[in-house]
Protein backbone atom coordinates (compact mmCIF):
# COMPACT_ATOMS: atom_id res chain seq x y z
CA UNK A 1 0.00 0.00 0.00
CA UNK A 2 3.08 2.44 0.60
CA UNK A 3 4.86 1.53 -2.53
CA UNK A 4 0.85 2.32 -4.67
CA UNK A 5 0.78 5.93 -2.83
CA UNK A 6 4.59 6.86 -3.95
CA UNK A 7 6.20 5.89 -0.25
CA UNK A 8 9.77 3.37 -1.07
CA UNK A 9 9.01 0.50 0.87
CA UNK A 10 10.17 -2.66 1.23
CA UNK A 11 9.53 -5.25 4.47
CA UNK A 12 11.53 -6.32 6.54
CA UNK A 13 12.06 -10.18 7.05
CA UNK A 14 9.40 -11.92 9.12
CA UNK A 15 10.25 -12.82 12.04
CA UNK A 16 13.16 -11.05 12.44
CA UNK A 17 12.94 -11.15 16.27
CA UNK A 18 13.98 -7.03 16.74
CA UNK A 19 17.28 -7.66 14.15
CA UNK A 20 15.68 -5.10 11.93
CA UNK A 21 12.40 -2.99 10.97
CA UNK A 22 8.90 -4.33 9.88
CA UNK A 23 9.25 -1.85 7.27
CA UNK A 24 12.67 -0.74 5.56
CA UNK A 25 13.00 2.20 3.11
CA UNK A 26 10.92 4.82 5.20
CA UNK A 27 13.19 7.74 6.13
CA UNK A 28 12.34 9.53 9.52
CA UNK A 29 9.47 6.47 10.51
CA UNK A 30 10.05 3.35 12.13
CA UNK A 31 7.05 1.09 11.24
CA UNK A 32 6.22 -1.46 13.99
CA UNK A 33 3.34 -3.54 11.44
CA UNK A 34 0.93 -5.82 13.88
CA UNK A 35 -2.10 -8.30 11.83
CA UNK A 36 -4.58 -9.01 15.07
CA UNK A 37 -7.71 -9.45 15.98
CA UNK A 38 -7.09 -8.54 19.59
CA UNK A 39 -5.89 -4.77 20.35
CA UNK A 40 -2.89 -4.53 22.48
CA UNK A 41 -2.17 -0.88 20.99
CA UNK A 42 -0.31 -0.14 24.53
CA UNK A 43 2.09 -2.67 24.02
CA UNK A 44 2.67 -2.00 20.54
CA UNK A 45 3.24 1.52 21.12
CA UNK A 46 5.95 0.55 23.83
CA UNK A 47 7.69 -2.01 21.09
CA UNK A 48 7.65 0.78 18.74
CA UNK A 49 9.25 2.99 20.45
CA UNK A 50 12.35 0.71 22.14
CA UNK A 51 12.61 -0.41 18.62
CA UNK A 52 12.51 3.66 17.63
CA UNK A 53 15.52 4.30 19.63
CA UNK A 54 17.94 1.47 17.92
CA UNK A 55 16.75 1.91 14.33
CA UNK A 56 15.63 5.26 14.53
CA UNK A 57 12.39 7.45 13.36
CA UNK A 58 9.43 8.52 14.68
CA UNK A 59 7.22 5.55 16.16
CA UNK A 60 4.66 4.26 14.40
CA UNK A 61 2.28 1.25 14.72
CA UNK A 62 0.22 0.06 11.87
CA UNK A 63 -2.01 -2.05 12.24
CA UNK A 64 -5.18 -3.84 10.37
CA UNK A 65 -8.22 -6.37 11.87
CA UNK A 66 -9.98 -8.64 9.86
CA UNK A 67 -12.25 -6.74 7.46
CA UNK A 68 -11.29 -3.87 8.66
CA UNK A 69 -8.92 -0.76 6.97
CA UNK A 70 -5.31 -0.25 7.94
CA UNK A 71 -5.05 1.92 10.78
CA UNK A 72 -1.65 3.88 12.11
CA UNK A 73 -0.86 5.04 15.94
CA UNK A 74 1.87 7.21 16.26
CA UNK A 75 2.62 10.02 19.27
CA UNK A 76 1.12 12.61 19.41
CA UNK A 77 4.41 14.73 18.86
CA UNK A 78 5.12 13.00 15.60
CA UNK A 79 1.14 14.04 14.27
CA UNK A 80 2.37 17.31 14.88
CA UNK A 81 4.92 17.14 13.15
CA UNK A 82 3.36 15.42 10.09
CA UNK A 83 0.60 17.84 10.40
CA UNK A 84 2.58 20.97 10.32
CA UNK A 85 4.69 19.69 7.34
CA UNK A 86 1.74 18.72 5.53
CA UNK A 87 0.23 22.33 5.77
CA UNK A 88 3.25 23.79 4.19
CA UNK A 89 3.22 21.06 1.44
CA UNK A 90 -0.11 20.75 0.35
CA UNK A 91 -2.34 24.10 1.94
CA UNK A 92 -4.77 24.58 4.11
CA UNK A 93 -7.68 24.69 1.85
CA UNK A 94 -6.74 20.90 0.35
CA UNK A 95 -8.13 18.75 3.42
CA UNK A 96 -11.07 20.87 3.51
Amino acid sequence: MLNDNGIPAEPGEALSYGTQPDVIGVDGVHIEVKRHERLEIGSWVAQAERDAERFGGWPCVFYRQNREPWRVVMPLKAWILFYKSWIREVGKNEGQ
